[in-house]
């Protein structure tokens, strides 16, 4: 029985994760009119970000994320407190590595930018392997953990056009992850 409540709860927690929405409406603009965000498959394994103005203008960010087939690999939108949208990504279902990404993204410079770049991940088999890394992309500064150990660092890793994501995604190095 114990077993069978576990699954259960692993299960229900994965289902959860999945039910983030796949559109939201947020003013980052400040034009008094909302845009629409809205994450939409892709090719490749991806899911594409489409930002909807008010003014009628549509901007899409190709293979913007990446998506899995399964419960707990499926991408989503959510509002952070500032009013800044976050386009979030994971894998908390399939082997041993375990990772969620949050890309924050704001309006600066006349552009919709990722400027934000949070990841965390652990390792299933191995409890002494885990972190997390969390990075301002507009600063250049940023937190790190690894095992419990707290590391703060500037890097080089800069904001840059959701447009361009894909193509020139800034994980900052000092993160220790591939991108």
């Amino acid at each position: 029985m114990r077993q069978l409540t576990f699954a259960a709860c692993v299960l229900a927690t994965a289902a959860a994760a999945d039910e983030a929405p796949l559109t939201l409406t947020s003013d980052l603009n400040r034009d008094s009119a909302y845009e629409t965000f809205l994450l939409t498959p892709g090719e490749d394994g991806t899911y594409d970000l489409r930002i909807d103005t008010a003014r009628g203008q549509e901007i899409v960010a190709p293979g913007f994320v990446w998506a899995g087939a399964m419960a707990g690999q499926m991408p989503g939108l959510a509002l952070a407190a500032n009013g800044s949208v976050q386009v979030i990504s994971m894998n908390d279902s399939v082997g041993r590595d375990r990772w969620r990404q949050v890309l924050t993204i704001v309006y600066r410079k006349g552009a919709y930018q990722v400027a934000g770049f949070t990841y965390g991940w652990h390792d299933t088999l191995d409890a002494a392997n885990y972190g997390d890394c969390d990075v301002n992309l507009l600063t250049g500064r940023g937190e790190a953990t690894h095992a419990g150990v707290i590391r703060t660092f500037r890097t080089r890793a800069h904001a840059v056009p959701v447009t361009r994501w894909a193509d020139d995604p800034q994980v900052p190095p000092e993160c220790g992850i591939a991108p």
